[in-house]
């Protein structure tokens, strides 16, 4: 019975937020022809998140007509995410800018919060 009690149970979720499971999930708005500018971002982001040791840079997802992508990061502190990533973001981001969105806990956590902000390219 304790087998099913797994699939069954009517447990309460905890109320904290766990720190595994926070995101920093960034739209992107431009117009490409390709997207080799989105994949040296990519590997900007990468490299940039691992050597700071906040996280993972897990992917993006890129409209078929090259004016949109959405870029997910994962680690335990949204803001060190950020924090890391945005000057990175507002090196390569082009005229059009992006948003951000800090999500604090599990995308299936009711009780996640979530903070956003605007990114615009660093003034010439």
């Amino acid at each position: 019975m304790k087998f099913l009690e797994r699939f069954f149970s009517k447990k309460k979720k905890p109320e904290s937020i766990s720190v595994d499971e926070h995101a920093l999930i960034v739209n992107i708005y431009f117009k490409l022809d390709d997207i080799s500018k989105l994949h040296k971002l990519e590997s900007d982001l990468t490299e940039g998140i691992a050597n700071a040791g906040v996280g993972l840079y897990d992917g993006h997802e890129v409209a078929v007509d090259l004016t949109h992508s959405i870029l997910y990061m994962y680690g335990p502190n949204a803001d060190e995410l950020l924090r890391v990533s945005e000057p990175i973001l507002r090196k390569h981001i082009w005229p059009l800018g992006g948003e951000c969105c800090r999500r604090y806990g599990s995308a299936s956590d009711p009780n996640s919060k979530e903070a956003f902000s605007i990114i615009q390219k660093n003034p010439v």
